[in-house]
């Protein structure tokens, strides 16, 4: 198992040296922006911009960025729709992040814990971003509302936004954990749609959430209610890339509600 948790580390190391670039913005000594291989929905790379507040404190922002995309798409957020704003403000409390009356999404931290909140403000980032596929009259509720009403029609026991330490030291955040009657548990990420940002996410998660839940079943979970383009080739193969297909999993809500896949 050791030999195993080298491999990993190593692998995760390697990744973040190849993947994510840090530079100085011109004419600006206060900020470095953060490269990351993710994208937005413009198909750009999504930046993260770090100001040292004091030698040992930052401040991690998107500068406005994710919001300002979002309405630049048609998400009108000064109509205040009740989803939109569900999701965001949700999204903001489960990630531990702020919102500025400016719109901008930011956290502040030790520099010790400096990978903890660029994990969670990237991942807060994109799942807002995420938002603008609710830009559509049929849709009426978030995604994980939907699964919530599923597992309250079905008897359904579970637990919403579960942070599990990894070997890394980096919580990893689930949008749902389900209990099993031997003691197993079903851990579960949401997507509203194909996203290879997602799936990348996802890989990493189980990756190093696995060693510390050898017991666990791990699923990614895919809107194909509200989106009916079914779930691509190639992100069922970037999820379960490198992983065991015994406790990974990329799943459908149209399959579910046929099959009792997820149950206590």
């Amino acid at each position: 198992m050791i030999d195993k948790i080298k491999k990993l580390k190593n692998s995760y190391y390697n990744w973040v040296t190849k993947e994510i670039q840090f530079n100085e913005i011109n004419d600006s000594n206060e900020y470095i922006v953060i490269n990351t291989p993710f994208v937005d929905q413009n198909f750009d790379n999504i930046n993260i911009y770090v100001k040292f507040i004091d030698k040992d404190t930052i401040e991690l922002s998107d500068w406005g960025y994710t919001l300002f995309n979002l309405e630049d798409s048609g998400v009108n957020l000064s109509k205040r729709s009740k989803t939109v704003w569900k999701i965001l403000n949700q999204t903001v409390t489960d990630f531990g992040i702020s919102l500025s009356s400016k719109n901008v999404l930011s956290v502040k931290s030790s520099l010790k814990k400096f990978p903890i909140a660029k994990s969670r403000l990237l991942q807060a980032m994109m799942r807002i971003d995420d938002i603008q596929y609710l830009n559509k009259k049929n849709i009426k509720s978030s995604f994980n509302d939907l699964l919530t009403e599923f597992f309250e029609e079905k008897n359904i026991l579970f637990s919403p936004n579960i942070e599990v330490p990894t070997i890394n030291g980096i919580s990893s955040h689930f949008d749902f954990s389900i209990p099993k009657s031997k003691g197993e548990e079903q851990l579960i990420k949401t997507v509203s749609r194909n996203d290879i940002n997602a799936a990348k996410i996802f890989n990493y998660d189980v990756s190093v959430t696995s060693p510390v839940r050898q017991n666990s079943k791990f699923i990614l979970l895919v809107d194909d209610y509200n989106h009916l383009n079914g779930i691509s080739d190639e992100m069922k193969t970037i999820a379960t890339e490198g992983l065991s297909l015994k406790n990974t999993m990329v799943l459908g809500f149209a399959e579910i509600k046929k099959k009792d896949i997820i149950s206590n």
